[in-house]
């Protein structure tokens, strides 16, 4: 049980540390953020709120979990949810570019993936199977990842990867 206590401490460092740097970067070129989120359920939203003053940067959040929800907030085209699929790269890259637009934000995050199998069966991919995509007046780009563990975990690993690769945009940004 202790070493279960330390990683979960790392875990929660590692965060907060990533949490923080984004914060700063966001804050500190005046930028605002808001999400659009299937697989993670709000956990990215969740933790952008976690920071004192994240009013300053957080616009705001949609969990669209339905793919309804994902044509009707996001500005998903039903076309690119019939021609790929509803996780994919083309549905990650529509999700973060229509609430970037409808939140009239600087960025936007959005998530969509499997944390776990489908009652039908019918997953093209498989569990733990995830695209971010990241938009922003620029350019909107989507990454596959893969994870592995339980939903919770997945979950977590998508939140992460998410503000990773917003990060990582930001660090570059001029």
């Amino acid at each position: 049980m202790e070493f279960q206590a330390f990683l979960d401490e790392e875990r929660l460092d590692f965060e907060s540390q990533l949490l923080r740097r984004v914060f700063r970067l966001l804050s500190g070129k005046n930028l605002s953020i808001a999400c659009a989120e299937s697989i993670t359920g709000g956990n990215i939203a969740r933790l952008l709120m976690a920071c004192p003053g994240s009013s300053q940067v957080f616009r705001g959040g949609v969990v669209a979990y339905a793919t309804d929800l994902k044509i009707k907030y996001c500005g998903v085209s039903p076309k690119t949810i019939k021609s790929n699929g509803v996780v994919s790269e083309a549905v990650a890259k529509e999700m973060a570019e229509g609430i970037r637009k409808q939140m009239n934000a600087d960025y936007a995050i959005s998530s969509t993936g499997y944390a776990s199998a489908a009652l039908d069966n019918a997953v093209e991919y498989p569990v733990g199977s995830c695209y971010i995509g990241l938009a922003s007046a620029e350019s909107v780009i989507a990454k596959h990842y893969q994870f592995e563990g339980d939903r919770d975990t997945i979950i977590h690993h998508a939140s992460t990867a998410a503000l990773s690769l917003l990060k990582d945009q930001l660090r570059f940004k001029v």
